[in-house]
């Protein structure tokens, strides 16, 4: 199977933009399980 470049470069975002998006995800979930341990030890700064 052969890509152009222009299908090659599309795909290529798309991953890109789907990684992110994973990057993402997978960090606002971790951030929200270490607010929630912080707040159950009342060790929280936030609020």
């Amino acid at each position: 199977m052969t890509y152009s470049p222009l299908q090659y470069h599309s795909h290529d975002t798309y991953v890109l933009k789907v990684w992110a998006n994973q990057a993402r995800i997978q960090r606002e979930a971790h951030d929200a399980i270490e607010h929630h341990f912080d707040g159950r030890q009342g060790k929280c700064e936030n609020q």
